[in-house]
């Protein structure tokens, strides 16, 4: 190496071959301070539709008013953690412009460095561009001496670059000063001076290693009022209240996903609206996916930041599973299950089976490595569940037990496993594993329990997606072992018996249903108070279950029962009569849904449950057709959002409303509503599956109603197909249906098929004539109208006349079914029929 000089002021080197590094031993002259003047660094402009989120603003100054104060935003991406750091920043700039703000850019050492270079150029600090000058020092060094400053550290999400030690050869350090190089980040942050640091980050655990506990603010999503607030300023747009309110709950009040939403909507206005939005974002996760990766223009975010909030948590995914794969797993698995109450039981169960083995849990473990198995399993659960909660992704309720999660989260780690082609896996492994272990019984105690409480949340997981006859082989495996264990009366034995029951509901196996709700119902009379809301669970259940088996007297006797348990709260006359009987069965359900509400929360199924059947009752005649749309409504929106769109419980809420609709005589939005169960419950559960006969057979009726008998008459024959297959022929789901096509066939003057089967139905009605009970006396009356018309009037009275015999010896006199068809004879009568009377 030779060194040049060109006179005074210039000078160089020349190089041959070189292997390391080369240090030039001449500085260039001291730059003279230069004076500024107090200035702000906040690279984005100010929101002008900020909503002031009530409070928020007001802690952070609260947190920062003594010199010195360090504190952290913490919340999930997209929440509005920058948002709030950009308004305070200038909130402070107006109220004393003397204070210097900076923003650094924390989500990487390099966009770090690149921020203090920013820095040591806006304060013109002297010797910034020194050959070998530590930036960091430099900055560090102004920061110290200087007291009006405030510092936003903008992203630091993974804050490993700020901890580690660096090599002296970074950043062009001078030999001499290599104490400085090797310095980790964090050191050149200035603690103990006077001005602000503002931190804003998705990992709690982040934080932590920088500010103390109590200067923590957590950011969260927005409350109702704002979140409307915001999308109505950001559409621009004229809308309805109520439509914005359900889009930015569907949102879960995420600012990002509104500025996203109102964006897209605004873009392609006017051909687009709110409801359309709604409709498509709820109609699958798939549309609903491509609507919340949409990347709008967003002046308040990072250059290196997504503007889609599911691309945004993803990036989050990726970097949870290179820290620990198994909270990453921990959270696909909730990611399929009910997001607003998963039980850490369940949850526990994959990372406990897999630490055990069943296979050899008994044999080959002692009990001294039993419980290390179960201690290390419980370990990296909590582990997981701390990890995923310091990045917001999940909740723990008050209770410590259930675990939550926004359903934005369960619809970006869907996404992002769909992306890496794992969801199919997931989605088909868990049932086939679940199936798996029922035939794996182990024999220890400990074993048990443990298999135990696998096959009773099995047998959730199951039912919830369709498979109900597993569903019922794992509930009977659980409800045996917890009688064994624990006794027929223990809580958890009775929650087995359950829903055992519910798939037997499912099967339409009444008898064995009726069996189990009747001992359920006795066990917890004896052991709890008559007025204890798991009662009156009982109740209803089983006066479900007689419903459904035509004992519809029955169930009305047991709803008010369990009225007059409660006519001190309800105050009601407790008479008999049918419309005193509505009304009891309305107040009834009032009630548990009130109970239900207050103890288990809106969202709970049960209280959704509650909250049908007292939709239903204000559907029967003279009810309150309008309470009944608002409830079931509500219970379907609710559903929607916590199961999903093509949830077994949300297709229920569909047709109820759907119902409901065609009481209102908006045929239309019924028959749209129907037709998307319909299209669901075949992909779902098959077409055999009774959910799916019911929802055919309402469909069929409304498009009769619309005129559009051809489809109905097509659905009425693929409906009678069916009950003929599982039924027989003498069921009377059967012949209702035949009787009901038979009419469709005369009304379109198909005689010759219509004759068919009336003769079928004739000889059925023999049978049918010794049962009282109310759909065999449907039955008859249906026939008696049929005769009436095909001429047959002599056949067609006598036939309505033991009809209305049986009708008051079964129902009575005053009951509305027995009075229209008194009417129908008298009519009859008057018309002048020619009735034989020999």
């Amino acid at each position: 190496m030779t060194s040049l000089s060109f006179g005074d002021d210039n000078s160089g080197i020349q190089v041959g071959i070189n292997h390391g590094p080369i240090y030039v031993g001449k500085d260039f002259p001291s730059e003279p301070p230069e004076s500024c003047s107090p200035t702000s660094a906040v690279p984005y402009a100010r929101d002008l539709d900020f909503v002031d989120r009530g409070g928020l603003l007001e802690e952070i100054q609260a947190k920062t008013s003594n010199p010195g104060d360090w504190i952290a935003l913490v919340g999930l991406g997209g929440v509005g953690k920058s948002q709030l750091a950009i308004e305070y920043s200038y909130r402070i700039r107006d109220k004393h412009p003397e204070t210097w703000i900076f923003w650094v850019h924390a989500s990487s050492a390099t966009r770090f460095e690149e921020s203090f270079h920013e820095i040591a150029d806006r304060l013109k600090i002297a010797n910034r561009r020194d050959v070998g000058a530590s930036i960091f020092a430099l900055v560090y060094d102004w920061l110290q001496s200087n007291e009006k400053w405030m510092v936003i550290l903008d992203n630091l999400d993974d804050d490993g670059f700020l901890h580690e030690r660096r090599s002296p050869s970074l950043d062009g350090q001078k030999a001499d000063r290599s104490s400085a190089a090797e310095r980790p980040l964090v050191s050149f942050l200035p603690r103990g001076s006077k001005g602000t640091m503002i931190i804003t980050t998705r990992s709690r655990d982040s934080a932590l290693r920088i500010v103390d506990h109590n200067k923590l603010i957590e950011v969260l999503a927005m409350d109702t009022l704002n979140a409307v607030a915001l999308l109505r300023t950001k559409l621009q747009l004229p809308a309805e209240e109520m439509d914005l309110k359900r889009l930015a709950k569907a949102l879960d009040h995420m600012l990002l996903a509104i500025v996203q939403a109102a964006a897209y909507i605004r873009r392609r206005a006017p051909r687009y609206s709110v409801p359309r939005f709604l409709h498509e974002f709820e109609g699958s996760d798939e549309k609903g996916s491509k609507l919340l990766c949409y990347e709008a223009g967003h002046s308040q975010r990072d250059r290196d930041a997504t503007n889609s909030i599911l691309l945004s948590w993803q990036m989050s995914f990726d970097h949870i599973q290179k820290l620990r794969s198994s909270a990453t797993n921990l959270l696909s698995l909730m990611s399929f299950s009910d997001r607003n109450g998963i039980s850490e039981n369940f949850l526990r169960l994959p990372s406990q089976v897999a630490a055990w083995g069943y296979n050899h849990a008994d044999k080959a473990l002692n009990s001294a490595e039993h419980a290390e198995a179960e201690y290390n399993a419980a370990l990296g659960f909590s582990d997981d569940v701390a990890l995923l909660k310091d990045f917001s992704f999940i909740s723990i309720h008050h209770n410590t037990h259930v675990l939550m999660m926004h359903r934005l989260v369960q619809l970006a780690t869907r996404q992002w496993l769909e992306n890496r082609g794992e969801t199919t896996g997931l989605n088909t492994s868990l049932p086939s594993h679940l199936k798996s272990a029922l035939a794996q019984r182990p024999h220890s105690t400990t074993c048990l329990q443990l298999w135990e409480s696998l096959l009773y949340w099995g047998a959730i997981c199951l039912r919830g997606k369709g498979f109900f006859t597993d569903a019922n082989k794992m509930a009977t495996a659980s409800l045996d072992t917890r009688q064994l264990l624990l006794g027929t009366a223990h809580p958890d034995t009775l929650q087995s018996m359950s829903i055992l029951a519910s798939t037997y509901w499912e099967a339409e196996r009444w008898e064995e249903a009726e069996e189990l709700e009747l001992q359920l119902l006795e066990i917890r009379k004896r052991t709890l108070d008559e007025t204890h809301p798991d009662v009156i669970r009982s109740m209803s259940s089983l006066a479900f279950v007689y419903w459904f088996s035509d004992r519809r007297q029955k169930a009305t006797a047991l709803q008010v029962q369990a009225v007059k348990l409660h006519q001190g709260v309800l105050g009601v006359d407790h008479t008999t009569t049918p419309s005193a009987m509505q009304i009891l069965a309305e107040r009834l359900f009032e009630y548990v849904l009130s109970t239900e509400e207050e103890i288990l929360g809106v969202e709970n199924e049960s209280t959704l449950n509650s909250m049908s059947s007292l939709a239903i009752t204000y559907r029967e005649p003279g009810g309150k057709l309008n309470d009944s749309e608002s409830l079931l409504a509500q219970a379907l929106e609710i559903r929607t959002n916590v199961l999903g769109r093509e949830h077994p419980e949300t297709l229920c809420s569909m047709i109820d409303l759907a119902m409901t609709y065609n009481s209102l005589g908006q045929l239309q939005r019924s028959e749209e509503l129907l037709t998307q169960a319909l299209t669901a419950h075949q992909e779902i559960l098959g077409t055999e599956h009774r959910r799916t006969t019911r929802n055919m057979v309402i469909l069929l009726f409304v498009y009769r109603d619309l005129g559009r008998f051809e489809e109905a008459e097509n659905l009425a024959f693929r409906v009678l197909q069916r009950h003929k297959r599982v039924h027989g022929e003498e069921h009377r789901d059967t012949l209702i249906t035949m009787l009901d096509l038979a009419r469709m066939y005369q009304h379109r003057g198909r005689w010759k098929e219509a004759a068919i089967l009336q003769a079928l139905s004739l000889e059925l009605d023999i049978k049918l004539h010794q049962q009282d009970n109310p759909t065999a006396l449907k039955i008859i009356t249906e026939s008696a109208l049929l005769w009436k018309e095909q001429g047959e009037s002599t056949r067609a009275f006598e036939i309505l006349s033991e009809c209305v015999a049986a009708q008051k010896r079964t129902l009575g006199s005053d009951h509305p079914d027995t009075k229209d068809n008194c009417d129908i004879l008298m009519r009859w009568q008057l018309e002048g029929l020619e009735i034989d009377t020999n």
